[in-house]
């Protein structure tokens, strides 16, 4: 008799075992698929970021002849002036901080094609990983 009990008691505590592993590995999963949807959302605020400052670059090509900026001027002062009215220039969403030229999460690089200022511009941002996100 003692050992029917000694055998269902092991066989509770492996399903307690069990069934905690379980819980731990769903709640692993749950926390990095919120960390997840919180990057891709993040990515997104960098790609809406680039499109505004990419509508300064191109209001100040109308104003300049066709002519893009150059580099040191793609900033939040350099392009102020070109925003669209009521738009502010936009907030890098990992550090809170306007968005700057670089290399980190929620940066950008812009860069003219050519020599010649009319010969266009490149511009990409950096999400959560690192990676391109436009």
């Amino acid at each position: 008799m003692a050992e029917r009990g000694s055998a269902s008691r092991w066989r509770s505590r492996r399903l307690l075992l069990i069934v905690g592993a379980l819980i731990v590995v769903a709640a692993v999963a749950v926390t990095a698929g919120v960390r997840e949807k919180a990057d891709t959302r993040k990515d997104a605020q960098v790609r809406a970021g680039l499109t505004t400052i990419r509508e300064a670059i191109y209001a100040y090509s109308k104003d300049h002849t066709n002519f893009v900026p150059p580099p040191e001027e793609v900033t939040a002062a350099g392009l102020k002036a070109w925003l669209p009215p009521g738009v502010a220039w936009p907030l890098n969403p990992f550090t809170g901080q306007p968005m700057h030229a670089g290399s980190g999460s929620g940066d950008y690089q812009y860069k003219t094609l050519g020599p010649n200022p009319s010969s266009g511009y490149t511009i990409d941002g950096y999400g959560a990983d690192g990676r391109s996100v436009w």
